[in-house]
């Protein structure tokens, strides 16, 4: 994968959004990471839900709790954060999960920052320091608050990896705001549904008015650091289980995918339903696309969606 200057230095990184949950979002983001690996390249997984699913799909809840959660997880960055630049290397939360690196083999990485189930708690005091903050004399204080998983970034090494995939929470609160600030594209999974299609529409909405009055703020306390602006750039919608009828979607959801969106761009290739599947290999700790009993359409079709997702960024970053 070709890398170019972004907000992680050569790194980039992506998050995964969505206003709505339910709609595959942590089986993209672990499918994605896990095939970019298998490809050769260094990947960083950050788990940003609180529900941890994602987390979830690597290790086993015994793991999660007596290895990572007393000390590595996302939850122990933003807790140790200081603005004086004393915060915790983030390296130390780096976990790699043994099984998926069996199967990634030896040209890749596949790394994970964990959730941790109480990072709830975190979404309060982020809301609580941006209030505090939020006075003109105080605005810049108030754009750290959004910035401290940006900084995270900011302490890995440049050519430490080369792709960051950001699990968000299904809400426009505050931990998806930091991830927003720190990313240099979007990604959004869909259902082929009506409330998937309002849902993109409120998070674009949210989007625009987020990113306008943090850039404004920006600009008012005189910043010219092209990273205290909000320059994450939209790859596109990417529609997941989807119900197929032989080889192509049903109709009434083809029509949906169908839909123009605003000049939101859509991959071509969709994710199709298979709950069971992606089921079992959570279940077993290995994302679906590292899984040696997965059908071959599942696979085949997972990595042509990772070629056009490693397109589509060349395409965006030169635009």
């Amino acid at each position: 994968m070709a890398t170019h200057r972004g907000k992680g230095g050569t790194i980039k990184i992506v998050s995964v959004v969505n206003y709505k949950g339910g709609v595959g979002k942590t089986t993209l983001t672990a499918n994605i990471g896990a095939e970019m690996a298998r490809r050769g390249n260094r990947v960083l997984l950050v788990d940003l839900d609180p529900q941890a699913s994602l987390t979830l799909s690597f290790y086993h809840p015994e793991q999660w709790r007596e290895y990572l959660q007393p000390y590595r997880t996302i939850k122990h960055w933003f807790e140790g954060w200081s603005p004086e630049g004393h915060a915790r290397d983030p390296r130390e939360l780096v976990d790699t999960p043994a099984k998926a690196k069996f199967y990634v083999g030896g040209r890749g990485q596949l790394d994970v920052i964990a959730s941790d189930l109480t990072l709830s708690d975190v979404e309060e005091d982020l809301v609580v320091a941006a209030a505090r903050h939020g006075a003109a004399r105080e605005r810049h204080d108030h754009l750290r608050v959004f910035g401290r998983l940006r900084d995270a970034f900011r302490g890995l090494p440049p050519d430490a990896y080369e792709l960051v995939l950001i699990d968000c929470p299904p809400s426009f609160g505050m931990l998806t705001r930091s991830a927003l600030v720190a990313s240099d594209f979007v990604l959004i999974p869909a259902r082929p549904d009506e409330l998937s299609t309002v849902a993109i529409e409120h998070f674009m909405d949210r989007f625009h008015r987020f990113r306008i009055a943090y850039d404004d703020a920006a600009s008012k306390i005189g910043s010219l650091d092209p990273e205290d602006r909000v320059s994450a750039r939209i790859l596109g919608i990417v529609f997941t289980m989807v119900r197929f009828h032989g080889s192509v979607p049903i109709l009434v959801e083809q029509n949906f995918i169908n839909l123009p969106r605003a000049g939101i761009p859509v991959f071509e290739t969709v994710v199709r339903e298979s709950h069971s599947l992606y089921a079992d290999a959570a279940g077993q700790n290995i994302p679906m696309v590292l899984s040696e009993q997965a059908p071959d359409k599942n696979v085949a079709e997972m990595r042509t969606l990772v070629t056009q997702f490693v397109h589509r960024i060349g395409e965006v970053d030169h635009a």
